[in-house]
């Protein structure tokens, strides 16, 4: 995400992708691989940035992930589908 590679971020999610901001207020919710990838590389070029604040969990098709960034910290939590990729996302935090 923090390259801003819009191809690169839409393959690891599939095409009927669901991800959900939590920790925004209203939470904000959006889907498709595609518009994913266009909302989260244009937070780069809002100078958001995004890193990984320790070692993320699997638990067989859940993956947990504690996150800081630009304005906040939290935990994404990811449903990996059949195929591989990631098929919904939520990010809680403040």
């Amino acid at each position: 995400m923090n390259g801003g590679d819009k191809e690169g971020i839409a393959s690891h999610y599939s095409t009927s992708a669901v991800v959900e901001e939590r920790d925004q207020d209203p939470p904000v919710t959006y889907s498709g691989n595609e518009r994913i990838a266009s909302v989260l590389s244009g937070y780069q070029l809002l100078g958001f940035s995004i890193h990984q604040r320790g070692v993320a969990v699997q638990q067989g098709r859940w993956v947990a992930e504690p996150l800081v960034w630009s304005n906040g910290e939290g935990i994404a939590v990811y449903e990996i589908g059949e195929d591989g990729v990631i098929a919904h996302q939520w990010v809680i935090g403040q």
